[in-house]
C-alpha cells in the first residue's frame, strides 16, 4: 500500500519545484557576476559548453520586442496566469503542476533581474564551433523543461492500471 497523496504531495512538491529552480537561477547569476566581467567566456566542457557571461536586454533568444515595461509587464501576467492555473488544478493534476511551478521559477527568476537591472544574465553557452545555442540561464531551463514535461504530461495518454 502506498502513502502516496497527491494533494499532500503537491503542497511541499510544486512549491519546492519553484523555489529549486529560483534559487538555482539567482544563486548561479550571483556567482557569474561575482567571479566574470561582462563578455568573459569560460570552458567548461571544451568547446561544448562554456559560461559566457552576457546581459541580454531582449526577450527569449535575443528577439528585440519592446523595451523593459513591456517585459516587465508581459513576465507579470504570465506569473499571475501561471499562479491561477496552479491553485486551480494543483491537487488533481500533479505532473502539469510540476511543470507549471517549473515555468513559474523560471519566469520569476528572469523578472527579477528585469525588474532589479532592466536586462537578463545569461551564461550557459552550448554549441560546437561557431555552431552555438543563444546563450541562456537556469530560469531558461526551468522553463524550457516545463514546458516539454507540460506537452508530455497533457499529449500522452496515461497507461491504465488494470
Amino acid at each position: 500500500m502506498s502513502n502516496f497523496e497527491p494533494e499532500k504531495t503537491g503542497r511541499i512538491t510544486v512549491p519546492l519545484a519553484v523555489v529549486i529552480v529560483l534559487l538555482a537561477d539567482q544563486v548561479s547569476k550571483f556567482l557569474v557576476k561575482r567571479s566574470m566581467a561582462l563578455g568573459d567566456s569560460v570552458r567548461v566542457l571544451g568547446d561544448l559548453f562554456r559560461f559566457t557571461y552576457i546581459r541580454n536586454p531582449q526577450a527569449a533568444f535575443g528577439v528585440g520586442v519592446g523595451g523593459k515595461p513591456f517585459h516587465i509587464l508581459l513576465s507579470t501576467f504570465a506569473i499571475l496566469f501561471l499562479l491561477l492555473m496552479l491553485v486551480k488544478i494543483a491537487s488533481r493534476k500533479g505532473p502539469v503542476a510540476i511543470a507549471l511551478a517549473l515555468i513559474l521559477g523560471g519566469a520569476v527568476g528572469n523578472l527579477i533581474d528585469r525588474i532589479r537591472t532592466g536586462e537578463v544574465i545569461d551564461f550557459l553557452d552550448l554549441g560546437i564551433g561557431r555552431y552555438r545555442w543563444p546563450v541562456f540561464n537556469f530560469a531558461d531551463v526551468g522553463v524550457t523543461v516545463g514546458v516539454i514535461f507540460l506537452v508530455f504530461s497533457l499529449l500522452i495518454p496515461r497507461r491504465l492500471s488494470g
